[in-house]
């Protein structure tokens, strides 16, 4: 499917539409991520984090996007990641929960690339692997669910917050959370598994 296309459906409410674009354009908008993420805070956060925070923002108003081409895309979508980018630089400045300046570089030749806690590179990677499948099936839940499961684990909000902005009781919001989840694990079970 051409972009016009692709985007017209993304913006009519199409996760499958969305979920292509975004397929297509990740790894664009994680080198621009890491280009211009400071070298202070890479130790913080990742590219990819902010690419999964981004398209979650992209996801709630690509209705606004006027554009049509990829190139126009592009540029909403990198906006939305750079602005991203400078808020978890500026969140993770003012913590100052660690100076990042006291910091020891990783010796790459010393010993096989491991995390602190025993995690390795192919751990690594599949965990990145894991967010993208979370995020694709996210993307396929009904639009209350995604509400719920977005607010819940992304905005860190409450039931009674979820359920006033839905306009239904806290125990419905809980519901809603409950199906969100179960349709969630069955979904990556299903992938992982390799069943269709």
């Amino acid at each position: 499917m051409d972009w016009a296309g692709l985007i017209q459906q993304a913006r009519a409410g199409s996760d499958s539409a969305l979920g292509i674009i975004v397929s297509r354009l990740r790894n664009y908008l994680l080198s621009v991520a890491n280009a211009e993420m400071q070298t202070s805070v890479r130790s913080k956060f990742s590219g990819s984090d902010i690419i999964q925070q981004s398209m979650l923002e992209a996801h709630q108003s690509i209705g606004t996007f006027c554009g049509d081409s990829e190139g126009e895309l592009k540029v909403w979508l990198k906006r939305i990641v750079l602005s991203n980018l400078i808020d978890e630089t500026r969140r993770y400045r003012k913590t100052k929960r660690r100076d990042t300046s006291r910091e020891i570089s990783y010796d790459w030749n010393a010993q096989p690339l491991a995390q602190p806690n025993g995690q390795t590179a192919s751990w690594l990677v599949s965990r990145n692997e894991f967010d993208q499948q979370l995020f694709a099936a996210v993307q396929k839940l009904p639009a209350r669910q995604r509400h719920v499961i977005e607010a819940r684990h992304r905005d860190g909000k409450r039931y009674a917050e979820i359920a006033k902005e839905l306009g239904i009781t806290e125990e419905a919001a809980r519901k809603l959370w409950a199906r969100g989840v179960a349709a969630l694990k069955l979904a990556i079970g299903k992938s992982v598994s390799g069943t269709p």
